[in-house]
């Protein structure tokens, strides 16, 4: 990124798709990933926070929440994942402006796995898509692949039945 700091006019010849994407994991220094998204941004490039669950997800959002919602909705960052992700940190997501790409075919394909590491209470904020959407979140799913099956309407009908591969 630092290459392409201050090149506004610079980086749409030099890349072909702007973007950087940061890991953001229960490890990451909250700082440290606001300088890499600050920097992503100054560099016009759209960036892309890998944040699965709860201390990655806040993380995340207050990495974004520090170049303000209108810089993050201009320049399309978003959150990979939230697979985990209880309602209050969906009203977070959609103050901060930022779009969530999920995969809701993980539900069925990884479903008896979740089960068995999650608490029956937080079952509805696995890949919450109705919480995402009606807090205002703008939503795109994808398929993950090839972690996931590349099949979109796969990851539409697991978003629609939420079941597992198992019923």
């Amino acid at each position: 990124l630092r290459a392409f700091h201050g090149r506004r006019e610079d980086a749409g010849r030099r890349f072909v798709h702007a973007g950087v994407k940061i890991v953001v994991g229960e490890r990451s220094r909250p700082e440290e990933v606001a300088d890499a998204v600050a920097e992503g941004d100054r560099a016009v490039a759209q960036v892309a926070l890998h944040a699965v669950e709860g201390g990655p997800l806040v993380i995340a959002l207050d990495a974004l929440r520090g170049i303000g919602a209108e810089r993050v909705r201009e320049r399309r960052h978003r959150i990979e994942h939230a697979a985990l992700c209880p309602q209050a940190l969906s009203r977070e997501l959609a103050d901060v402006g930022a779009t969530v790409v999920t995969h809701p075919d993980f539900l069925r394909l990884f479903g008896e796995k979740n089960e068995s590491e999650l608490a029956p209470e937080e079952y509805d904020a696995l890949y919450p898509l109705r919480s995402l959407l009606d807090a205002g979140v703008t939503v795109a799913l994808g398929s993950d692949a090839a972690v996931g099956v590349a099949r979109p309407l796969a990851g539409v009908a697991a978003a629609a039945a939420r079941v597992t591969a198992q019923g």
